[in-house]
């Protein structure tokens, strides 16, 4: 990756741009910051870290990326490729510190879709992350995958509808890891595909017990551990329709309109002990799920992807990762001052 920046010797440039640069770097290969006329030493947030793993310069004829201790390649003449110095070195670059080390995370509904991109991506920043879910062969595959990767997971097996189990489930993860500081309340059920008045008591029950009453079991069992170590961030997953009204079957806006609410009162009751707590609100992702149900209807699941794509200004649908990027932005302490915040993540649907 390249990234460019300009002005950023004095003033307020040299100050976003030191600040962007180091949240950059931490998932970039290679970055290269232009600020103007000077030398490496006018390089902006003297003192800083940031300074140590970025060249400060004023065109592409170096790049030096400290964590690899790569040589500078060559000046660049006439008629070559800025780029093609930067890219031969990609494969030889190391990233930066990762920003959630030596944090816990747990994350509900953890081995598939986006609960599955979560946690691969928690343990790739460095989390110890406790995987829950109600299907144990795949989460003890998931953990495995993640163990084998260099990444640190176990996983649980945890019906959150069930608050004996949380609290059991979560007094272990304390117990196993020291402590837990990232709360990801993914899980959720799609319930009956019915509108209100053909509902069962029945169905509409077990909707909310996964889909509300989930929340607010694991946010009350993970509270008391988060303020043991003097705070902690809580993400819960929503819906654009969590918080976009539209006629929609209630399986659909309901629960998650409850959860977006539930989240904003959280954020104010526990700002005074560092707790924050904010919603993603994913657009339409393609899941195995989504897949699976796409298949099913008469068109086939390719036809339907493309219509529902055609429906974006970003010209695609979003995918697991993108959301799980989302929720890494949102978990570490880098994110202190966003709480009560929701985060949608939709290619630009909503915005139409």
């Amino acid at each position: 990756m390249v990234v460019i920046g300009t002005h950023g010797r004095h003033g307020l440039g040299k100050l976003i741009l030191g600040s962007v640069a180091e949240q950059i770097f931490r998932h970039a290969d290679c970055l290269v910051l232009t600020v103007g006329p000077g030398s490496f030493q006018d390089a902006p947030v003297e003192g800083s870290r940031a300074i140590r793993p970025f060249l400060f310069a004023t065109d592409f004829g170096a790049c030096r990326c400290m964590p690899c201790s790569t040589p500078s390649p060559p000046p660049i003449t006439s008629g070559q490729n800025s780029f093609c110095s930067m890219s031969s070195q990609r494969s030889r670059c190391r990233r930066a510190p990762i920003v959630l080390g030596n944090k816990v995370a747990l994350v509900t509904g953890g081995v598939s879709g986006i609960g599955l991109s979560t946690c691969r991506l928690l343990a790739r920043e460095g989390a110890c992350v406790a995987i829950t879910d109600i299907l144990d062969t795949e989460g003890k595959r998931t953990a495995d995958d993640i163990n084998s990767s260099g990444g640190s997971a176990r996983f649980w097996h945890l019906d959150v509808s069930r608050e004996d189990e949380v609290r059991e489930v979560l007094r272990q993860v304390r117990q196993t890891f020291g402590r837990i500081d990232v709360l990801v309340n993914n899980v959720v059920i799609l319930g009956a595909n019915k509108p209100t008045h053909e509902i069962t008591e029945q169905e509409w029950d077990h909707l909310m017990a996964i889909n509300v009453k989930g929340v607010f079991f694991c946010t009350k069992h993970a509270v008391p551990y988060m303020k043991e170590t003097g705070g902690g961030s809580v993400i819960n997953l929503s819906s654009i329709y969590g918080s976009w009204l539209r006629a929609m079957l209630p399986r659909i806006m309901l629960p998650r309109a409850l959860c977006a609410l539930m989240t904003k009162n959280d954020a104010i009751l526990y700002a005074p002990d560092k707790i924050r707590v904010n919603s993603v609100h994913p657009g339409f992702i393609w899941t195995a799920m989504v897949e699976k149900l796409a298949a099913g209807t008469g068109a086939g699941a390719e036809a339907v992807r493309q219509q529902f794509a055609s429906k974006h200004p970003i010209g695609h649908l979003g995918e697991p990762d993108d959301v799980a990027w989302g929720i890494v932005y949102l978990a570490p302490e880098e994110a202190k001052f966003v709480t009560g915040s929701e985060l949608v993540i939709d290619g630009g649907y909503t915005a139409q």
